[in-house]
């Protein structure tokens, strides 16, 4: 934990903490985004789904290591989150 803050302080990174509850890691946050029990998915999807519509991923990245990348694009429209 203390690492995240001293990451905190030397970069100015912001901590978004996801959990239904307020923990101490989330009493720390910039952030803290209390999602309804088994509600993750959907806001991963959502995440997914914004990265891909605008191109927010490295693409160079993605085609020399990612496997299965195209199929996940396929399956996020899929779910409508597009």
């Amino acid at each position: 934990f203390e690492y995240l803050l001293r990451a905190r302080q030397r970069t100015g990174a912001k901590l978004v903490v996801v959990d239904p509850r307020r923990t101490p890691t989330a009493a720390y946050a910039d952030q803290h985004l209390a999602i309804r029990p088994h509600t993750d998915m959907a806001l991963a999807y959502g995440m997914l789904a914004h990265i891909i519509e605008r191109d927010l991923y490295d693409r160079a990245f993605v085609q020399a290591w990612v496997l299965g990348f195209d199929d996940l694009k396929a399956h996020v429209a899929k779910q409508g989150f597009t």
